[in-house]
């Protein structure tokens, strides 16, 4: 019948913090007739099979009656062999998005390459394998192209435009930066070294700084700049001015890729339009100016350049933040809008919603008589609640 219609995705790492988006866009998508799409099969660490299943299938059930039985979730990790090639069969298409991501730097960058680079060799392994794969869209990350736009990191002069021809220098970079263009260099090789007829498609995305609301309680390393803000955990801002996008519209990104015909072989930017005049301290007041006058109390204050190697033995996530500061990287932006028709959410927007997400979540502190705001109250009926469990990782391998 109509089942046999229905696409498997496959979903890596599927209760992280991008990954979950994915996975929601996939149960959430018709066709014309209005029967769905996909089915999806996700991955998770084998150890935490139980707990996230239950987490997936309660925000696939907020989706419609029908969501939570088209999702399965499986049992796989980066470092072993296991579980993977029984995980590809079936799967018309595979979404690779777990990796290691860490909350601070980590004390070996093995840490963080072996997995990534290893769980990029299984996985595309088994896809060969299976035989079945149509297309494999792979997350990598802004830091395989521009380490976060630090020109000595990358050997591009101050004023270069980054776009999805550049290359960070893995033997210059930090361990995550490292992990990440180790990862998606391998996969680029083993599929160039696989025979061109009968090899699956391969398509990379690569988002800069991911924000926005939540559709489970799994929020990601990322977010903690949204959190403790809101907590009133920071005194002050170093001045960066990194790229910001939605995870929505990550999410749309990744759809996208999977589907469209003829862009195999293509990385795509993800990476909102208007980050640069905004930075990290824009980002806070505008925050700020939402809720201050709800009675949230937080700092705006800058913070000198000369204070970050000081507050950085205090504040893991400055180490990671620290080799961007005052760096106000430039990007063309026109691929991934133009081959892929995506329109960005505004990073007001998306800051804005992800606040509202973590209050109600509970991963912020709320002053008392606090009220959410009508606005957002309708927003948040809107966009899908699900049951609440405990933080999570963006990066469930």
């Amino acid at each position: 019948g109509i089942r046999a219609a229905m696409e498997k995705v496959l979903v890596t790492g599927a209760s992280g913090y991008i990954a979950s988006h994915i996975v929601h866009q996939l149960l959430s998508a018709r066709n014309d007739d209005g029967s769905p799409k996909y089915q999806v099969r996700g991955t998770v660490r084998t150890a935490s099979v139980a707990k996230k299943t239950e987490l997936l299938k309660a925000m696939a059930s907020d989706i419609g009656t029908d969501a939570a039985d088209r999702l399965e979730v499986v049992g796989a990790n980066l470092l072993e062999d296991e579980g993977w090639e029984s995980a590809v069969v079936g799967c018309a298409y595979v979404m690779h998005t777990a990796s290691p991501l860490p909350s601070g730097v980590p004390d070996s960058a093995d840490e963080l390459v072996k997995p990534a680079v290893e769980g990029v060799e299984r996985v595309l392994h088994a896809c060969q394998a299976a035989n079945n794969v149509k297309r494999v869209v792979m997350t990598s990350s802004d830091a395989a192209i521009s380490a976060g736009g630090v020109p000595s990191m990358c050997h591009k002069p101050a004023d270069h435009v980054f776009s999805e021809e550049d290359w960070a220098d893995p033997e210059l970079v930090p361990a995550y930066e490292k992990s990440k263009t180790l990862a998606e260099q391998r996969a680029w090789k083993l599929w160039k070294e696989m025979p061109e007829d009968g090899r699956f498609e391969l398509v990379v995305v690569n988002p800069v700084l991911v924000l926005g609301p939540l559709v489970m309680n799994n929020a990601g390393t990322s977010m903690l700049i949204i959190t403790k803000t809101m907590n009133g955990e920071y005194p002050m801002y170093p001045p960066v001015f990194h790229g910001v996008v939605d995870v929505r519209d990550v999410a749309v990104i990744h759809l996208a890729a999977m589907t469209k015909p003829g862009i195999s072989g293509n990385r795509y930017l993800a990476c909102s339009e208007e980050y640069v005049e905004l930075g990290l301290q824009g980002m806070v007041s505008v925050l700020h100016d939402a809720y201050s006058p709800q009675g949230f109390r937080f700092s705006t204050r800058a913070m000198p350049s000369w204070l970050v190697p000081v507050l950085k033995l205090f504040y893991k996530e400055l180490r990671l933040l620290e080799p961007a500061l005052n760096i106000r990287i430039r990007r063309d932006l026109s691929k991934t809008i133009n081959e892929l028709g995506i329109t960005y959410r505004s990073v007001r927007q998306t800051v804005l919603d992800a606040a509202a997400s973590c209050i109600q979540r509970g991963l912020v502190r709320t002053p008392a008589g606090y009220q959410a705001p009508q606005e957002q109250q309708r927003e948040e009926e809107e966009t899908v609640q699900s049951a609440d469990g405990d933080g999570g990782d963006t990066t469930d391998p």
